[in-house]
């Protein structure tokens, strides 16, 4: 049988009239006879019911997961139900989820080529493209989100570039919210999707070569001594989103 950390353990709460939930039960003694395959297609559920509503998520518990869950449990459920999504592990998912993968990887490669985040360019003797990878979660309303990171920390200008953007404080959220309240006006607010994707080609000139996915290397059409050139700070890079906070910021004040 594989060590207790290496087991994924599922589990159900039920929160009902406010009340906080007992300590989760202690791993079954039979879960220590299932096969590798059952551990494999084993869900994690946590479901919140409060009056008539009803939330539903997956939450992961393995490996370290697992382990900081056997010591603080509560803590690990918390911050999983607020982050509302679990990474996708291929090497387990189901063909109905690899194939929500693909459909979720297309859409990616389409906002980057959209968006012309990058672009073709040769590879330059003695310089080592940048690397990157693919983020995959599956979305607590049961959507699969996938997102091309940068692995950006082998950039040359990451100990002097600046990357510090302005953020509200909890002082000044408050005011703001009790001065919208006073004055009675509406709250709106909105979500934009593949955020960083849209920023301005501030980086063209610093000549950031990646090494593309397959997905986008087949949509741009690379050939084998080529690489992509960025020209967006799209996601992994440190400055992303002090280049997408001037993007907004400019664009507001041109209103």
């Amino acid at each position: 049988n594989p060590p207790l950390n290496d087991v994924p353990f599922s589990i159900r709460l039920n929160l009902r009239d406010r009340e906080r939930p007992a300590d989760p039960p202690e791993v079954p003694p039979e879960r220590k006879a299932r096969t590798e395959e059952e551990l494999a297609v084993s869900d994690t559920f946590a479901t919140l019911e409060e009056d008539k509503d009803v939330y539903m998520m997956e939450v992961v518990l393995e490996g370290d997961v697992l382990a900081a869950f056997s010591e603080k449990p509560k803590q690990v459920l918390t911050k999983a139900v607020k982050k509302g999504q679990v990474e996708i592990h291929m090497r387990k998912a189901t063909p109905e989820v690899k194939s929500m993968v693909a459909q979720a990887k297309l859409v990616e490669v389409n906002n980057l080529v959209h968006n012309e985040v990058c672009q073709a360019a040769l590879k330059e003797e003695g310089i080592k493209p940048m690397k990157r990878r693919w983020h995959l979660v599956m979305k607590y309303e049961g959507k699969v989100k996938a997102r091309l990171i940068l692995l950006g920390f082998p950039d040359p200008r990451l100990a002097t570039i600046e990357k510090a953007s302005p953020a509200i404080s909890s002082r000044g959220r408050n005011l703001a919210l009790q001065l919208m309240a006073n004055n009675k006006l509406r709250i709106y607010t909105g979500d934009v999707k593949a955020a960083f994707l849209q920023g301005d080609a501030t980086q063209a000139k610093h000549d950031l070569l990646v090494e593309p996915v397959p997905e986008l290397r087949e949509a741009l059409q690379l050939a084998d001594d080529e690489c992509v050139k960025m020209l967006t700070a799209a996601y992994g890079l440190v400055n992303a989103p002090k280049e997408w906070y001037e993007k907004v910021a400019g664009d507001l004040k041109k209103l």
